[in-house]
């Protein structure tokens, strides 16, 4: 910024200095515009400060788990775009912010309970720049070491954490029932109620150390089951889940994300566990979604199919309409051959009477036949007796015909003599 005016303040002395060196050569400038160039000048570093912007924390530390104000100054009305990076660079936090009348902006944030340790970055960013600041997460101060106790109220207090250990496992394996097999689960739970009677008997008797023992090793028990079945309903969830986050529906979407925040917790004991039942019904509720809406493609499906059948059962009505127009044609059709198999009734009833006739006249014809070939016969032989005469006529003829001739030949030559 002292660069700046600076600048300033050698343009304006050296608009002085020329105006005069050229001594009249610039007349529109007056000694009221260099001064008010001067006072210009003199004023940019503070404008340029006015322009700036600043940006803090409520405190150095925090916890995990802490609530973050940011604070600052900016232009009034500028808008003031706020990111919190972690130390690994992550961005944690977004916000945007307008300052206010008085250059004001603010902005609030929780860390989260397993927030890593180390040194945040602020930075708020604006169009007249950029200011950053730096806070640091550390953990939290240990709880002051309790004080001494006697081995039987060790041995009390092993016992009662050991009964409400038993007692919420006892109810997360109740809740689970309903959604998997938890006779395994139950089997070790009912070992450690065993082991947890054993020590209360010991406490009674005054074996105090035994007791304490014994109810460690209940509690220990009660623990492995609980944890053991948050262990197998989160690999059924998972089981389950695992063709579902291939839909793209949201709801189920939405359904997914809340399992998934559930599958992600570390549970400190079988109470807090019980919440896995949620995940269980989200599951359900995300598979029932997803059959439900297989069952609506298949309900699509099923009216694509309907619309076709419909479509054809009206191709089968039309056919249907011209099988009866082609078996009105057939019933007339009919009606008309039955009246020409009457005429052929008729015609066969008037055969059957002409029948015995025609045989009749068949074996008549047999005889004529018979008559007729006999005839032939006859006929030939008396052909053949006729040629046969014609032909000795014929030869008789040509012989006196010889004869005639020869005699006339000698009549001549007789005659001539």
């Amino acid at each position: 910024m002292e660069r700046l005016g600076s600048i300033w303040r050698c343009t304006v002395s050296y608009s002085v200095h020329r105006y005069d060196y050229c001594n009249g050569l610039m007349p529109m400038l007056s000694r009221k515009l260099i001064a008010s160039m001067v006072v210009v000048a003199l004023l940019m570093p503070l404008f340029v400060m006015a322009a700036s912007i600043t940006v803090k924390t409520d405190k150095s530390e925090y916890y995990p788990g802490s609530t973050v104000k940011i604070s600052g100054t900016a232009p009034p009305g500028t808008n003031v775009a706020i990111q919190v990076k972690d130390p690994a660079g992550t961005t944690v936090w977004v916000d945007q912010k307008t300052a206010d009348s008085n250059g004001a902006f603010s902005s609030t944030f929780k860390l989260k309970n397993n927030a890593k340790l180390g040194t945040y970055t602020v930075t708020a960013s604006s169009a007249v720049g950029k200011a950053t600041t730096n806070f640091k997460v550390v953990s939290k101060p240990g709880p002051p070491p309790p004080p001494p106790t006697s081995p039987e109220q060790k041995a009390k207090n092993a016992i009662s954490l050991a009964e409400k250990e038993i007692s919420c496992a006892e109810e997360l394996l109740d809740a689970l029932a309903d959604f998997m097999n938890v006779s395994d689960f139950r089997s070790k739970l009912e070992e450690a109620k065993t082991k947890l009677a054993s020590a209360k008997q010991e406490l009674n008797s005054g074996n105090y150390e035994k007791a304490y023992n014994l109810a460690i090793t209940a509690r220990e028990l009660a623990e492995d089951a609980w944890k053991s079945a948050v262990d197998y309903a989160k690999q059924l969830i998972k089981d389950i889940i695992e063709e579902l986050e291939k839909s793209e529906d949201p709801v189920i979407q939405k359904l997914l994300e809340m399992i998934n925040e559930i599958l992600e917790k570390s549970f400190s004991s079988g109470c807090s566990a019980v919440v896995i039942k949620d995940a269980f019904m989200y599951a359900k509720a995300a598979e029932n979604l997803t059959k439900i809406s297989e069952y609506e493609k298949k309900a699509e499906e099923a009216e694509k199919i309907r619309k076709e059948l419909e479509d054809k059962i009206s191709e089968l009505e039309s056919k249907i309409e011209e099988l009866e127009s082609c078996k009105s044609d057939l019933e007339q059709k009919l009606a008309s051959l039955e009246d020409e198999n009457a005429k052929l009734q008729f015609i066969a009833e008037e055969y059957n009477k002409t029948k015995s006739e025609y045989d009749k006249l068949k074996e008549e014809k047999a005889k004529l036949e018979e008559d007729v070939n006999s005839l032939q016969s006859k006929i030939n032989a008396l052909t053949a007796e006729i040629a046969s005469l014609k032909e000795r006529q014929y030869l008789m003829l040509i012989i006196g015909l010889i004869i005639g001739a020869a005699i006339a030949a000698l009549a001549v030559k007789f005659t001539k003599k």
